[in-house]
């Protein structure tokens, strides 16, 4: 198999790494509840308790000065406080434990498709409109075996978003973003549009592809891109309709800078007989199948070998062809 044990070293960095990640985590969604500012406001000589959630003057009154909005107030202030020195202390954490992971070989993921996933997330879109498809993919199988896949099998200089566009995208308007392309331009302000629309590229050349599943009913019309006529204009693939069918798996993965960061992919089992079909297509280039295949026969021994949670059996992969379903697992076996 093309994949190396985590050294014990190894292993226990990367536990207490996802532990940290989840404090951090929970830390920052408790700072949610903090956001914005209170302050008293006085209006014809009588102070009233406002919640200002932006710095554009806007704000919601709470009611006006007595014994119960000075309680949310000084409660609002402490837990402000709290939340912003346990999130300064964690960060501080994990950026002690990020060169540990590195010093020990844990730096797995490249640091622009980890921006672009962390950014995509943000908004809201990782795992509930958008996840990682291909190559990148196998990053987090490798995280939930508990194994280091061989760099030569994941190298590659583009990155696969799968997009779910039976429904339309709604942005978090404190973002400033609408669209695909603005998200990737806060990954890497490089980033622009190709004359493929569903591609953009940064200044090193590295490549984003927006694709989504190609609808069985040729006259039905979802959505085609996320923003204005200036975003990427999703590609439409028919073989997709099983990935964007499959359940959906996340993972905590550590990108290149040994920093943990949440990535959603499709379930390992849908991957690996996707990847097998893809490396069968007669007009697939011959340098692209044989990788297809090495991917799809490794993600299908790590399924097998290590992660008895998702068995392979007809009603996991009910999305697929049944007759591809069998000739796969007749391949592997």
């Amino acid at each position: 198999m093309d994949t190396l044990e985590l050294t014990h070293r190894q292993s226990l960095e990367f536990t207490d790494s996802l532990q940290l990640f989840e404090a951090w985590q929970d830390a920052k969604m408790r700072a949610n509840h903090y956001s914005g500012s209170m302050h008293w406001k006085s209006i014809k000589g009588k102070k009233y308790l406002y919640h200002m959630l932006d710095g554009y003057g806007k704000g919601k009154s709470l009611g006006a000065e007595n014994d119960k909005t000075q309680a949310m107030y000084d409660a609002f202030q402490q837990g402000k406080k709290e939340t912003t020195e346990r999130i300064k202390s964690l960060q501080k954490a994990l950026d002690e434990k990020a060169a540990l992971n590195r010093a020990v070989g844990l730096n797995r993921v490249p640091l622009i498709v980890a921006r672009i996933v962390r950014e995509l997330d943000k908004q809201g879109l990782m795992g509930e409109r958008i996840c990682t498809v291909g190559t990148h993919a196998i990053y987090a199988y490798e995280a939930l075996a508990g194994v280091m896949v061989y760099r030569e099998l994941l190298a590659t200089a583009d990155v696969d978003f799968l997009w779910d566009n039976r429904k339309e995208v709604k942005f978090y308007s404190a973002a400033n973003v609408d669209g695909f392309l603005p998200i990737l331009k806060k990954a890497d302000r490089s980033f622009e549009r190709s004359s493929q629309l569903y591609r953009a590229a940064n200044k090193d050349g590295f490549m984003v592809d927006l694709i989504v599943a190609e609808p069985k009913d040729l006259r039905e019309q979802p959505h085609e891109q996320m923003g204005d006529a200036y975003d990427l204009k999703a590609s439409g693939i028919g073989s997709l309709r099983w990935l964007i069918n499959s359940p959906k798996v996340e993972a905590v993965v550590m990108d290149s800078r040994g920093y943990p960061f949440r990535i959603v992919v499709p379930d390992p089992r849908s991957f690996a007989v996707h990847k097998l079909w893809v490396s069968k297509q007669p007009n697939r280039r011959a340098d692209k199948a044989k990788r297809d295949q090495e991917q799809a026969f490794t993600v299908a021994k790590l399924v097998m070998e290590r992660l008895p949670q998702f068995p392979f059996d007809a009603k996991a992969l009910k999305m697929f062809p049944k007759d591809l379903v069998e000739q796969s697992l007749k391949a592997w076996r």
